[in-house]
């Protein structure tokens, strides 16, 4: 069965699977995801960024609540 199977193709499913990530058209991924209900594709790699919450990063006398003096 491997001899009928295009080099390029048998490499990429062999990365699919060392990945576990569905290999197919997007249409099958996505269908795929809808009935497993999580997402089974790559995704963005690292943490997600914080929301600014418009607070400076930068310490200034003004952010840093010093008393007076």
């Amino acid at each position: 069965m491997i001899d009928t199977v295009h080099p390029e193709d048998l490499e990429a499913i062999r990365l699919h699977l060392s990945r576990q990530h569905a290999y197919g058209s997007d249409r099958f991924r996505q269908a795929i995801e809808a009935q497993l209900g999580r997402i089974v594709g790559p995704q963005k790699i690292g943490r997600p960024r914080k929301e600014n919450r418009g607070q400076s990063r930068l310490l200034t006398p003004a952010n840093l609540n010093l008393p007076d003096l």
